[in-house]
């Protein structure tokens, strides 16, 4: 009983317009913040993410994992430069075909402005490239 005590005071002020201070919300600011500039590796990271995540939903799937092979072996992406993207797999795919096959994929799952795909093997031996022609 002791407990709801408490509680009861707390409703019953609330009830009649008087809150105590803790209770009380102060208003946000009434403008929104600056984003922070990205900067450059950054900005080209988060283009290979949304690459990536626009390859990922054209093929229903959420996450690497919810793919088959050779597309699952998929480990890591970067982009050194505007346009086009890295890819390095593992565990797996070993074989020109398997690479040519994840970089076409790809290429043709994301947007116009992929110009390039290079998907290379864990071991850094084999890679395969799949271009955009204008």
């Amino acid at each position: 009983m002791k407990r709801f005590a408490p509680l009861a005071l707390i409703a019953a002020l609330a009830l009649t317009g008087c809150a105590p201070k803790a209770l009380e919300v102060a208003p946000g600011p009434s403008v929104m913040p600056a984003a922070q500039e990205i900067s450059g590796e950054d900005a080209r990271q988060a283009w290979a993410d949304e690459q990536i995540t626009d390859w990922l939903s054209a093929n229903g799937a959420r996450s690497i994992d919810a793919l088959f092979s050779p597309y699952s072996h998929v480990d890591s992406w970067e982009s050194l430069e505007n346009g086009e993207l890295i890819v390095h797999t593992k565990d797996g795919a070993h074989d020109e075909v398997a690479l040519g096959m994840i970089a076409s994929d790809i290429l043709h799952g994301t947007s116009e402005n992929m110009r390039k795909v290079t998907v290379i093997n864990e071991f850094g031996k084999l890679d395969a490239s799949y271009e955009r022609i204008d």
